[in-house]
């Protein structure tokens, strides 16, 4: 999954975090990627919870997103560094969170 998914013939930098590779050129639109991303599988065999686990993840970044300010400490920038592992992710960093007020 991993190799397929930072094959260099399929993506341009394919160790940047680059989400606005999936949105069409004025960016208002998502693209739904080739088969080179399969974060749930392919064919017979691909996991039947993915509709619902998609309607979760959005719902629930859409929720934090809704009831939180989100930004770095004071005097921190955003770092964009990847950890290898069993999955790739971002290295852990700090984030502040500020309940808004409606």
């Amino acid at each position: 999954m991993w190799a397929i998914h930072h094959d260099p013939d399929y993506w341009d930098e394919p160790d940047a975090f680059r989400p606005e590779r999936f949105l069409s050129a004025d960016g208002k639109q998502f693209i739904k990627p080739t088969i080179n991303f399969v974060p749930f599988s392919v064919g017979r065999r691909n996991c039947p919870g993915e509709t619902i686990a998609w309607m979760e993840i959005l719902h629930y970044f859409a929720e934090t997103v809704k009831n939180f300010e989100i930004f770095t400490p004071p005097g921190l920038k955003p770092e964009f560094e990847i950890v290898n592992g069993l999955v790739a992710r971002l290295v852990p960093q700090a984030l502040c969170f500020r309940e808004r007020k409606y």
